[in-house]
């Protein structure tokens, strides 16, 4: 019988979270898009999270930078949010950070530029306890060019 439970599937005495593994010091590879924009029979999906990178320093200050893809379409802030959870699921802690769309129109829909973006979750020793993520992009209000 499994169960899940607060993000965790558990099936008797066994907890195995449903979040992928994280590895400090590794580029992970990550295929998180935006909620998709219907245009003129299109759907576009504004940002795409393409890799994360974690890393943890010495004194326990616990860090990810993150590549993002970004079309230019209509001025609009999309925020991504991470968490990390202990072996058993427990949450240790939480960052997100902003990535902004520009409007530019150039009669077309602006191809993907490369950004980066780092999230700062703060100092805690939990954070050597860290095993799992998990990392969103909100759902925003967006013009079309119409």
């Amino acid at each position: 019988m499994c169960v899940l439970v607060a993000g965790c599937a558990t099936s008797q005495h066994v907890a195995r979270p449903l979040f992928p593994p994280m590895v400090i010091g590794k580029k992970l590879p990550l295929d998180i898009k935006s909620d998709g924009v219907l245009w003129r029979g299109n759907v576009y999906h504004l940002v795409r999270l393409s890799n994360v990178k974690f890393s943890l320093d010495r004194s326990a200050s616990l860090t990810a930078g993150i590549t993002a893809q970004v079309c230019c379409f209509d001025d609009v802030d999309y925020k991504v949010h991470a968490a990390v959870f202990d072996a058993s699921g427990n949450l240790l802690g939480a960052a997100g950070t902003v990535v902004n769309v520009k409007r530019l129109w150039v009669g077309n829909v602006a191809s993907l530029a490369n950004e980066s973006c780092t999230l700062d979750f703060g100092q805690s020793d939990a954070y050597k306890r860290a095993r799992y993520f998990s990392i969103a992009i909100s759902m925003e209000n967006v013009r079309t060019p119409d």
